[in-house]
């Protein structure tokens, strides 16, 4: 169970970084 839950944390990190990636990169490419 605590394994899961560190694994589904570690996820939602890595998801939200490329996330914010992404947005940083549209902004910089839009200019």
């Amino acid at each position: 169970m605590q394994y899961t839950k560190k694994h589904k944390k570690r996820m939602l990190e890595k998801t939200s970084n490329i996330l914010l990636l992404r947005k940083l990169y549209s902004l910089a490419t839009r200019e």
